[in-house]
């Protein structure tokens, strides 16, 4: 158990845009389980899991694997070795939320980097990124919400603004811990503007 919590992956080298199996395997499951969970807070019932999961499925994708890729390849293109892996507290936290309180709200996996060329200025500008790309995100589904695409646009915005707000919590292995311990001030404004974004579409539910 101490050994999966504390994951680490060794220096390998090769291109920034292919993922490893361990990766795909860790892509696979995540999409799943948020197409599955997010599908499962929709419907009443089971049985009405598959009207709504092939549109689930697209919306993980996006959410899920693009966000990702992005920040994988930029961090390997700056000579840093990166890896998505599962987190398995992260998972199970994820499994817990969404059948006890109908709200998944964790992560199946997160990023994984070799620490000796890892500087505390990439971990900012990765955490910084990896939060901003989500309310980015946000703002493209809500887009769609707006323009009548309901089922696609209000999953989509879910999926961003939990992903966001669990991301800024200054609390290890959160994006949230890096900002904070690096600038105080930085992490702050984001942690509210994030913060108020959770709550007005919490008021909208």
């Amino acid at each position: 158990m101490s050994k999966k919590r504390k994951a680490t992956v060794s220096e390998r080298t090769g291109s920034p845009f292919v993922p490893q199996k361990p990766e795909l395997i860790a892509y696979g499951i995540s999409i799943a389980l948020l197409a599955f969970s997010f599908s499962y807070v929709k419907v009443s019932s089971l049985s009405e899991i598959l009207a709504v999961l092939p549109t689930v499925i697209a919306t993980s994708i996006v959410v899920e694997f693009v966000k990702t890729f992005v920040l994988v390849a930029y961090a390997r293109s700056r000579g840093v070795w990166t890896e998505h892996r599962l987190w398995y507290f992260g998972l199970a936290a994820f499994v817990l939320t969404t059948f006890a309180f109908r709200m998944p709200f964790s992560s199946p996996s997160r990023n994984l980097y070799h620490s000796p060329k890892f500087t505390v200025r990439l971990g900012v500008i990765l955490s910084s990124a990896t939060i901003l790309i989500s309310l980015a995100f946000a703002g493209l589904f809500f887009a769609l919400l707006v323009s009548g695409f309901a089922a696609v646009g209000a999953t989509g915005l879910a999926m961003c603004l939990i992903g966001a707000f669990l991301d800024t919590f200054p609390v290890a292995p959160m994006n949230g811990k890096a900002l904070f311990d690096h600038n105080r001030i930085l992490w702050a404004v984001l942690f509210a503007a994030v913060t108020a974004l959770y709550g007005a579409w919490m008021l909208l539910l």
